[in-house]
């Protein structure tokens, strides 16, 4: 699987001019196009282009390929202006109310780690608040005109962030209170996160980002999390945190860290790819001290393909899941979960407080929407059909994928 987009890597790897161009120079036009289109698939064109930009002359990329690069990392570059000319604002408005914020993700990488804010494109804000400042967090967001997404804010055991969506270019905002869902394995740190933080100004405007290590364990964590949809970019981030901090970074630290949150699987395999495939600089003998006794080699090569296989979205993950537990138990308890939720996690999908008998008329709302999204992959599978059960077999293998990288 890897092998179909072996060119891109080649463009993308963290390698000396002459070796890329002796790689590339005999692409096709036919090659280029393909490249080109990988890279929209995995959300990393501004990459391509700045990683191709001083190698052109020396290259035959047809010049509509090329100008459609350029045009994809300049249009990157002017969406991230945008984003973050919101985010100063918002950040402002927080620093007045005394508001601690941590930027994570796209808004701490694109602008402190790529050097450029045109290479890691954007199309949301994630925020890290602490959990007693949600409230009058909100408070502002809605003074400013914010639409939540959610009916009623309500922290529940599997929710972690809620979204709003502000007013004017309408940046979508995701306020985090921690990293990841209670009903994950793993357990993150969010005190050790903020005892680690360090400040930063984006123009005017104060914020925090996450210490370096603490940056490099989210985005393996983020990976595991996201394994169903894997991207090339997600390598890339990884790869460029290593390539900005360097030596800077602590590595015995990072593996006392991924012990402490339970993703020492997930730290060892993403870690591993990104020096494979994108030849960033960690050094073997650090690789071979994060590797977990009970690493299993095999699952590297289903995340290649999750990474490089276009998804068939013959079954949903809903359904992939039910079909594959195997006692009748089992089932009756996934299937509770599903059409059963508690009050506080249906009040945030519906418009009715969870303390309200309201709340009891959408549950059969919520029934019809599971059996509209589900329904048909459910009935496939149960008459036997090959493709999805095939597909729901892949999903359910991935589910375990997931499960066992954040738990260990």
């Amino acid at each position: 699987m890897v092998q179909m987009a072996e060119p891109l890597l080649i463009c993308l790897k963290q390698e000396e001019a002459a070796v890329k161009v002796a790689q590339l120079r005999d692409f096709t036009e036919k090659d280029w196009e393909d490249i080109f289109e990988t890279a929209g698939q995995h959300s990393v064109v501004p990459l391509l282009f700045h990683a191709l930009k001083p190698l052109v002359s020396q290259l035959n990329i047809p010049a509509p390929v090329w100008e459609e690069m350029r045009r994809g990392f300049y249009a990157s570059a002017a969406c991230n202006m945008r984003l973050y000319r919101e985010l100063q604002n918002i950040l402002d408005i927080f620093n007045n109310k005394g508001i601690n914020v941590i930027l994570l993700k796209g808004a701490h990488l694109a602008e402190m780690v790529y050097d450029n804010v045109g290479l890691r494109g954007m199309s949301d804000v994630d925020l890290l608040v602490k959990k007693e400042d949600l409230m009058r967090m909100e408070e502002e967001l809605l003074a400013q005109g914010g639409v939540p997404e959610d009916c009623n804010r309500i922290i529940t055991q599997d929710n972690f962030h809620f979204g709003y969506i502000l007013p004017g270019e309408g940046l979508r905002v995701e306020i985090h209170w921690q990293l990841s869902s209670n009903k994950l394995p793993c357990r993150v740190d969010v005190e050790g996160l903020w005892e680690k933080a360090q400040p930063v100004k984006l123009g005017q405007a104060e914020a925090w980002v996450l210490a370096p290590e603490d940056l490099l364990l989210h985005l393996c964590q983020h990976s595991a999390k996201h394994a169903h949809d894997l991207s090339v970019r997600m390598l890339c981030d990884i790869a460029e945190v290593v390539r900005h901090y360097g030596a800077g970074l602590n590595w015995p630290e990072i593996g006392v860290r991924s012990r402490s949150w339970g993703i020492t699987r997930a730290i060892y395999l993403f870690l591993s790819l990104a020096k494979e495939l994108l030849k960033a600089g960690i050094p073997a003998d650090v690789l071979d001290r994060l590797r977990p006794d009970d690493f299993d080699e095999g699952y590297l090569e289903l995340v290649k393909q999750q990474i490089f296989t276009t998804p068939d979205n013959y079954s949903s993950c809903s359904a992939a899941k039910l079909w594959g537990e195997k006692g009748l138990g089992d089932k009756l308890k996934l299937m509770g979960a599903r059409l059963l939720p508690s009050r506080e996690e249906m009040s945030l999908k519906y418009p009715a407080p969870a303390r309200s008998w309201r709340i009891c008329l959408y549950y059969p709302v919520r029934w019809a929407g599971v059996l509209s999204r589900h329904g048909v992959s459910l009935g496939r599978l149960a008459l036997g059909d090959k493709k999805m059960q095939a597909s729901a077999a892949r999903i359910s293998k991935v589910e375990d994928l997931r499960d066992w990288l954040l738990s260990g």
